[in-house]
């Protein structure tokens, strides 16, 4: 595992009102069966990217020392997210394999992000497009 430290800022060129809470710039996934909190991308010219220190694939463990493994994704979100300025710190253990973008999706980049209560089961082809159907209810919880 690594420890990370980022500051918290928007990504370039986005405007973001102050007071809002911002994050790092990665999108996330919980991971099914194991509950674990698993980098999927990095927003262009987010703080993440910039930093060189974070890959898609890698699992966060703690947020400024607060385990993630089984939490909600909007949990997640809002430990990472914070004032413009201020720092957070993340756990990091790389995998070296990218996952697939199959589960409940939350960007921690921008606060204007959105999270759906809904998320997609099923697969990606090849060529990006979606098969399988969006469920109505978010995943449960992992204990």
């Amino acid at each position: 595992p690594r420890i990370v430290v980022l500051e918290r800022a928007p990504a370039l060129g986005q405007d973001v009102p102050p007071g809002v809470t911002v994050g790092v710039g990665v999108s996330f996934q919980a991971a099914k069966h194991t509950g674990h909190i698993v980098i999927i991308s990095l927003v262009k010219g987010g703080v993440a990217e910039q930093s060189g220190e974070i890959n898609p694939g890698d699992v966060i463990h703690l947020v400024d020392n607060v385990a993630v493994q089984g939490r909600r994704i909007p949990e997640v979100v809002g430990l990472i997210k914070g004032p413009r300025g201020s720092n957070v710190v993340l756990k990091l253990q790389p995998t070296g394999v990218v996952p697939e973008t199959s589960s409940a999706l939350y960007s921690s980049a921008a606060s204007n992000a959105s999270y759906t209560s809904g998320y997609q089961s099923g697969s990606f082809t090849p060529s990006g497009s979606f098969i399988g159907r969006t469920v109505a209810h978010p995943p449960p919880s992992f204990p």
